[in-house]
This record gives C-alpha cells, structure tokens and sequence, in this order.
C-alpha cells in the first residue's frame, strides 16, 4: 500500500485520501502493526514531493501529529527514527515537539537514531 500513496518521498492525489483511514488505522484498538501505519503517515507528512498534494497533506497530517508521538519511543530502532525524522517538517509545532524530541534522546541508545533526533532538535531549534 505504501508505494501507492508515496513512492520516494512523492506524495499523490491518493495520499490525500488516504489519511483519514491511516489515522483512523491508528486510534483503533484492533488494529495490528501499528507501527508501519504510523511511519508511513510521518513519511507523507515529511514529504519532499512537489506535487500540488503535498503542502496539504503535511497540514492534514500535523492535524494528527499526536498520534505520532509515542512511537518516538517504540521498541524498534528504525520506527523512532523515522518519527523523529518527519517531525522537523513541523516547525510551527517545536514548542510541542521539543520536549519529546529532547525525553526521547535521553533514552535512546542506537547511534544513528541518536543522530537523526540530534538533527531534528537542531533544525526545530533553528527555526523558533
């Protein structure tokens, strides 16, 4: 599924629709692997597609940015890199994202998703 909503950084008309039911995906309780779900929204909400979908798309995803937020802390390395990655695309939300980006590296023991939070505090920081 995901290479139908995004492929390469590229989001489509399709992305667009598909949100709802990603997010929808997320909140429920019967929902497996929710991991992969939460990932492929943070990677449509960090775009770097330049279609016409894509602005919209960031702002349809920062509306459920929350959602996003406990995986900053999940049991598999390459989940909480990709979180931490897509939450510099949200500057206007730095106050928000900060203090999680700042809690997650505390405890965070792989070195290059160590690296990526750094980044990302560092480019949310530059932006305030």
């Amino acid at each position: 599924m995901s290479e139908n909503i995004i492929h390469q950084g590229t989001v489509y008309e399709a992305s667009y629709y598909a949100i709802p039911f990603l997010v929808e995906l997320l909140k429920s309780s019967t929902t497996p692997d929710k991991a992969d779900i939460a990932t492929l929204l943070a990677d449509m909400g960090n775009n770097s597609g330049g279609t016409r979908y894509a602005e919209t798309i960031r702002l349809n995803v920062r509306e459920e940015l929350h959602l996003l937020y406990p995986y900053l802390f999940h049991e598999v390395y390459y989940v909480r890199a990709v979180i931490a990655h897509a939450l510099q695309a949200f500057p206007e939300k730095a106050q928000e994202i900060m203090p999680l980006l700042e809690k997650a590296l505390e405890t965070e023991k792989d070195k290059n998703t160590k690296d990526t939070i750094e980044d990302s505090i560092k480019l949310l920081s530059d932006s305030k």
